[in-house]
Order: structure tokens, then sequence, then C-alpha cells
């Protein structure tokens, strides 16, 4: 609220009017509720709503329905105040015209009756309707008439909104828990809309990209505030969601792109899946989004009248191979081929085809990297399966698995291993090592190479494996097996002083034919 309307009423007052209502709002076509569950209050409930002023507190610029004749504790009695959401006190806070002062108490009073008569009775729920609606379908209702129930639900909803605003065309769905709302104008309906400035910038750039490519705008419902759409305005009053503005049929058709890769060097031609989906005109030149391998896979271009890709994004819904064997992923291999080869620099090339006739060719702006960000986690799910077959271990696929750098290492050294990865002596160039001195050891052939500084070769098993942890599952490796050649020991103390229970650390010097096998026991 404006200065001049401030909730400047005492808390006794606020407590008396939100009491009056019930904790709901005076406005009768409201239904934003003032209370919300809350664990920090006493009694449960958090209470949200606000005490406005049905005339301003003071006068000046913003007062509404300032009354010259009344004393200041007038202006802050609870005769002048209304209990209201934080939508309707804004609301009446910018139009004294439609909202008058007799309007506004005539809200109040029915408000307090409607309270007073509920007194005592159980406050409704969410799920009361449905309840209701479940056992009238349950009540001996005809088979036929249970079928047809979900379609005459949706078409009841639909005719509801529609009476709200007739110059629209309602049709409403609802999968997946997701309801969703389809909303089509019969005729040119003018209305405005106001952007919050925090969300300024970025509507600018989307309505740009709107008007010069086609792509949609997406934007919070509540970051705008629309007037003269009665349908809107319910929906937004009542729900928090994303309000998409697509273009008009007339910039959209269905459209098949062809894609396939060149080698820069031997100009080899690889061929990818076709990607199905919708080009969109706009006026300096079109936006074409669309899915393969199942709509896991998506790709959205920008593409300037000439057939240069200005800007591509690329897409893969991870969350579509959940719960599959790592193993088995379907189009894996496909995709992975796709990322790999935009790695290795091969020249993306596309040809649009609309109805059969071609619309043109285009080629991938090289400047786009979007492709690095999925290269790293499909190499990490690759470097998974060999451990899975290896260690023949059943792996469920998660899409949310950790792929850092160090994790990424970690389970590619361990791949390595696994293939029996080799070490020569410019890889490493020492390894330390603890010898526990034992019984005998002066007729060691061990002790003779270190004390002679001769040349030797070593092997030794770690006595437990390692336990990893991929996609959820804890794996249990073997113990490794490390074998080491042409080495020198240098021991860190006086060999001659070296007594049986000494624990001595050994630096292995590699020489000129060394090398270091790393495997796992069989």
């Amino acid at each position: 609220m404006s200065k001049n309307n401030r909730d400047d009423f005492s808390p006794s007052v606020k407590d008396k009017l939100n009491k009056r209502v019930g904790l709901r709002c005076s406005n009768p076509d409201c239904r934003v509720p003032t209370s919300a569950p809350s664990d920090e209050s006493d009694e449960g409930i958090n209470s949200i709503g606000i005490a406005a002023h049905i005339c301003a507190a003071a006068s000046g610029k913003g007062a509404r329905r300032y009354d010259s004749n009344m004393i200041p504790e007038q202006r802050k009695s609870i005769n002048n105040g209304i209990w209201l959401c934080a939508n309707c006190s804004i609301i009446i806070d910018k139009d004294e015209t439609t909202y008058t002062v007799e309007l506004l108490k005539q809200w109040k009073k029915q408000a307090e009756e409607t309270a007073k008569l509920e007194q005592g009775t159980k406050l409704p729920k969410k799920e009361d309707a449905i309840d209701t609606l479940t056992m009238a379908l349950t009540a001996g209702f005809q088979k036929r008439i249970l079928i047809n129930a979900i379609d005459n639900v949706h078409k009841a909803s639909s005719k509801s909104l529609e009476m709200l605003d007739p110059r629209f065309k309602v049709k409403t769905s609802y999968h997946e828990d997701v309801t969703k709302l389809f909303i089509y104008p019969k005729e040119t309906v003018p209305f405005k809309m106001k952007v919050q400035e925090s969300h300024t910038i970025e509507f600018k750039k989307q309505f740009i990209n709107f008007i010069n490519y086609g792509e949609d705008i997406k934007i919070d419902n509540k970051a705008i505030n629309l007037q003269g759409l009665p349908i809107i305005e319910l929906l937004f009053s009542e729900c928090t969601g994303t309000l998409t503005i697509s273009p008009t049929s007339q910039r959209k058709r269905k459209c098949v792109m062809k894609i396939w890769f060149v080698e820069p060097e031997t100009n080899k031609v690889k061929a990818f899946d076709d990607i199905h989906g919708e080009i969109r005109a706009g006026n300096k030149g079109f936006t074409f989004k669309g899915s393969a391998c199942n709509e896991l896979f998506y790709i959205n271009l920008k593409i300037d009248p000439l057939g240069n890709s200005t800007k591509s994004t690329l897409s893969i819904l991870f969350e579509k191979w959940n719960n599959i064997d790592i193993n088995t992923l379907p189009y894996f291999n496909k995709i992975l081929s796709f990322i790999l080869k935009l790695v290795e620099k091969w020249d993306l090339n596309g040809s649009l085809e609309l109805e059969g006739n071609e619309l043109g060719d285009f080629k991938r702006n090289k400047g786009d990297d979007d492709y690095i960000s999925y290269y790293y986690p499909l190499k990490y799910i690759r470097l998974c399966q060999q451990i899975s077959k290896f260690t023949n271990t059943n792996i469920l696929f998660s899409a949310n698995f950790d792929c850092s750098t160090e994790k990424y290492n970690h389970i590619s050294e361990i791949v390595d291993i696994i293939h029996g990865k080799i070490y020569k002596k410019d890889d490493r160039y020492s390894i330390f090592f603890n010898w526990t001195v034992p019984e005998n050891f002066e007729n060691e052939e061990f002790f003779e190479s270190i004390k002679n500084s001769n040349c030797f070769a070593i092997q030794w098993i770690e006595e437990f494996g390692e336990t990893i942890k991929l996609f959820n599952k804890k794996i249990n490796l073997p113990p490794r097996v490390i074998m080491i050649e042409s080495v020198i020991a240098e021991i860190d103390r006086d060999i001659s002083a070296l007594k049986v229970g000494d624990i001595v650390k050994i630096n292995l010097m590699p020489q000129e034919d060394f090398s270091c096998k790393i495997s796992y026991q069989k």
C-alpha cells in the first residue's frame, strides 16, 4: 500500500479484523486465503493477510478515499479497516473509482456475516470436492456415465471458464499431476500487461527473440499483471505457474530436419537420426525445435535467412533413462557418437524439409559449445558400463549422479586398471611403500638387492579391494595386483642397523626399462 494508505492499525485491531472474517479476504470474488499453516506460531496458523484502510490514513498523493472530516482516531479504528489478501489490498489502493467506500463497507459486512454463519462448522478442504464427486459417481450411476465422467468434467470446467469471458475458447487437460489450460481467443482481445521490474530485462530479451525468430516467451505468472483478461486474472490469482506466449499457427509448421556429419580431413560422411519438430518464423529468421531418439535428444536452432545457424542448443533428457540397466540404455551409443563427433570437430550439416520440400541447408556455428556439458556425463556412463560388466553387477541408472572432475578421474583410473594399465618411466618416476623387516632377512633376495643396489622386479597384492558407489549402487572391487620391473631400491636408514620388526620406507627408483603394471586379482 502507499504511505497514505499505510497499515498503521494496532495489533489488537488487526486481530479483530481477521477473526471477524475467519482469516479470509473480504472481497467476495477473491479465493486467496489470508492464512497458512505455521509451526512457529502458538496456534499453528500464520496470518498473511493485510488490514487495509477503507478511507486513507493521510492526505496527499496516492491517498484513496481520503475523508477530511475524519479525526486520526477514526482513521485508525476498526470501523475504517477491512481485512484483505495482499493482491486485493493493492487493487483497492490503485482504484478508488471502482472500489468506493460504500462498496468496501458492503464487502466487510458481507464477509463478517458469512463468517458468523460458518461458526462451529468444519472448514472445507481441497479433498472435499474430490470426495463428494467420488461418492456421486459410485452411488448407483450407470457405467456409461462413469466412462464419460472425465470428459464431462473437462467440458464443464471449460464452459465455466468461458462464461467469465465469452471472447475465449478454453480447453483443459490433466496428465501426471499437471493441469494445463489452453485459452484461444475468438476475436482480437485488447489487454494491458505490466512486467515486474526484476523480470524486465529477461522479458525484453525473450520478447525480441519472439519477434525476430518466433521463439516462445516463458515467464513466471506472478511476475506479470494482466488487465482486461478476466480468465487470466482469475487463474493467476489462484495458481502459480509459467505463462507461455507462442506464435500464431500461421507462423508454425511441422517439419523434418536431416542431419549429417562430415569429417573435415577425409570428407567422410556420417548420418544421424531425422529430427522431427516444428519451425517458427520471425521477422529476421526462424527457429527450429525438434527431437529424436524417442524424445531423448532435443535440438533447438535459430537460423538466419542465409541458412546460417546463429545459435544452437542441445538437450539430452537423462531422466528418461531412470531405473534402466546402464548397459541397456536406449539410444545411448547413438547419442554418445553424436557428441563425440562434435568434440572431434566434425562439421555438422542439416537440411530442413517441409512436407517433402527442401527449405534449405545450414551449418552449425562451431562457436556453440553447449555439447561440452554432456560430453563428460556420457563418457562417465560409458566408464560405469565397463565396470558393471567387469564386476558382473547390475546397475540401474539415476539422473542424479555425481560426475565431478574428481569422481570422473577416479572412475577413469579404475577402468584403466581393468584393462591392465602399464606405466612407463616417463609416467611415474618413484614409488614409495613401507617394508616390515622379517626374520632371517639377511638371506632374502630382496634385501640383497637393496644392499648391493641391484636392479630387480617386485610384485605384491593388496589385502583388500576398494568399495565404490555408482548410481547409488555399492560395488566391491577385487584387490589390486602391482607388478613393477627394472627398479633399484633405496632405504631411508643405515642397512647395517636393521633388526626384525622395523618398519622401513622403501623408495623404488625406475631404471631404463622400467614398467609398472596394475591389474585386478582374478
